[in-house]
């Protein structure tokens, strides 16, 4: 019989028969007191018995994991993620994807890096990587460690890209996606870069760095190559090849909570980069980029919309041109997803967007998304008027809450685009 119910018995008949005085009071408290630690007991040993059961279980059939989760875990806490996608991660060996200029296919490589030189006041990484379409790039980054704090960083970035298949619909916002052409853009550049906390979330960064063109016939196959369609005056720096010393700077205030998966915060910037003709003097040019961005979370911050932006504008003088193969662009997987890669090129564009995006489970986010922006030859026109659209949806894959895979549909009035790259949108 429960120990409840036996003290329930004898509470009953002592309150019964026998007169209420001090000692029956007593004897009732003891009764009750007992009854307690019985029950306890009983509690105690019957959660003993359960957990031994739940043992006994676990024993039998033990819970197991993948071993592809296994793997993956193990190459996340050893810093894969961080060389794949962003140059950092553990010492040694990388795998990298991404990186290189897009419409050229799925990109991936190896690297190398080193962060222990010079008794840790140097660090160095170096990359080779290429696509299934022969494009290919070799770069390395020396980091000035020593110099590096909570303030301030500078390095020091070499790179050789060979990219033979670049896009060319001609210059303007009323080119046509029928005169499709490629061109062969080879660079080299060195770039001496840095960057400096002034107050807070407020940056200063700079750059000084020289770049080195050479262009030549494209090799997407189907597609005449850009010299064949499109006369050289067209088109400045088809012929010629040149060479630019690079000299800028900009401003940048960045309070977003996690740049590689922003839930809120704000990143606004603007950063000017002078270009000029060492070789020809003939397109010497200065280049002026900015943008607003903000995230605005609800719902715990398992949704937010993402808003951005942004502007670009050049400015030569009488004289000088800007080489097509340097004017901005739009179209492609990062503004206006639902055109192709490199569609409108000029002289000057803005674009903004819209993205909500929302949490599906810990690995990934989804999203919808707007875009409406265009290219101008001339400044004023920068307006509202003869946008380009473009909308869809896509999924972001994420890995300790940073987003290292992206894919994307998106359509426009010229149809439907779908994009799979290692990076964030932004």
């Amino acid at each position: 019989m429960p120990a409840a119910r036996v003290a329930e018995y004898l509470l009953n008949t002592l309150f019964r028969f026998a007169p209420l005085t001090p000692g029956t009071v007593f004897c009732a408290v003891v009764i009750a007191t007992v009854s307690v630690t019985g029950a306890n007991a009983q509690a105690t040993r019957a959660a003993q018995i359960e957990q031994q059961r739940r043992e006994k279980v676990a024993k039998l059939w033990p819970e197991r994991e993948s071993p592809m989760v296994e793997m993956v875990n193990g190459l996340v806490d050893r810093g894969w993620l961080e060389g794949a996608t962003s140059g950092q991660g553990a010492n040694g060996w990388q795998a990298v994807l991404g990186g290189m200029r897009s419409g050229h296919g799925f990109t991936a490589g190896i690297g190398y890096r080193r962060t222990d030189l010079m008794r840790d006041a140097l660090g160095w990484r170096t990359t080779v990587r290429g696509t299934p379409q022969l494009a290919y790039m070799i770069d390395s980054r020396l980091d000035f460690q020593q110099l590096r704090s909570d303030r301030s960083e500078l390095y020091f970035d070499m790179k050789y890209e060979n990219s033979p298949m670049m896009d060319f619909y001609g210059q303007g916002p009323d080119s046509s996606k029928s005169f499709r052409s490629s061109y062969r853009l080879e660079d080299v550049n060195l770039d001496l870069k840095g960057r400096f906390r002034v107050l807070g979330k407020f940056y200063l960064r700079g750059l000084v760095g020289g770049m080195f063109v050479n262009t030549g016939r494209g090799k997407r196959k189907g597609f005449p190559s850009t010299d064949e369609l499109f006369p050289p005056e067209e088109l400045p720096g088809i012929q010629d090849q040149t060479d630019f010393f690079k000299a800028g700077g900009g401003i940048q205030f960045d309070w977003r909570d996690n740049p590689r998966g922003p839930k809120y915060g704000g990143n606004y910037y603007a950063d000017l980069l002078h270009y000029s003709d060492t070789k020809l003097s003939k397109h010497s040019f200065t280049r002026l980029d900015m943008a607003v961005e903000q995230y605005v979370p609800y719902f715990n911050r398992s949704r937010v919309i993402a808003l951005r932006v942004a502007a670009a504008m050049t400015f030569a003088q009488d004289g000088q041109s800007v080489p097509f193969y340097l004017l901005p662009t739009l179209g492609g997987n990062e503004m206006l997803r639902g055109f192709a890669r490199y569609r409108f090129h000029d002289e000057n564009y803005v674009i903004g967007v819209v993205e909500h995006r929302w949490h599906v489970f810990a690995g990934m986010d989804a999203a919808i998304f707007m875009e409406a922006g265009k290219v101008v030859p001339k400044i004023r026109f920068l307006n509202l008027s003869k946008l380009e659209y473009a909308g869809g949806i896509g999924l972001r894959f994420k890995i300790k809450e940073s987003v290292f895979m992206r894919i994307d549909g998106a359509v426009s009035r010229e149809g439907l685009r779908v994009m799979w790259t290692f990076n964030n949108v932004f």
